[in-house]
């Protein structure tokens, strides 16, 4: 598999744009930059999303696992689940035309509430 590999943990991990990283460990904030395929290997890492963060796929997502917005992009819970699809066995959140989020093999609901912050 091509791309690059990033261990660590409890660390800050910044993902860049047109992008393919996989990251072992577990703790991280991983912030991604835009339009990349990003894959975890751990737990309990954070996904941190700003203003511009493109066409994003999410492999290995689980439930200790968070997704932290900007508060600009969502305001609260309500705003990103009215965003929420589901298509085929991936969840998708899509702000607007060029920003979207993929969640592989994660069912929109078998997310929570806990699992998503607002910064």
């Amino acid at each position: 598999m091509g791309g690059n590999r990033i261990s660590m943990s409890g660390g800050t991990i910044n993902i860049g744009a047109n992008s393919t990283t996989t990251v072992t460990g577990s703790n991280d904030n991983i912030v991604i930059g835009g339009s990349s395929t990003t894959t975890v290997n751990g737990n309990t890492e954070t996904f941190v999303f700003h203003s511009g963060f493109g066409q994003d796929v999410i492999n290995g997502v689980n439930s200790t696992d968070k997704i932290r917005f900007d508060h600009q992009l969502f305001a609260d819970w309500a705003h990103v689940m009215a965003a929420t699809t589901q298509s085929g066995s991936d969840t998708i959140i899509t702000l607007d035309a060029n920003d979207t989020i993929t969640l592989k093999n994660v069912t929109a609901s078998s997310l929570t509430q806990n699992q998503f912050q607002f910064a």
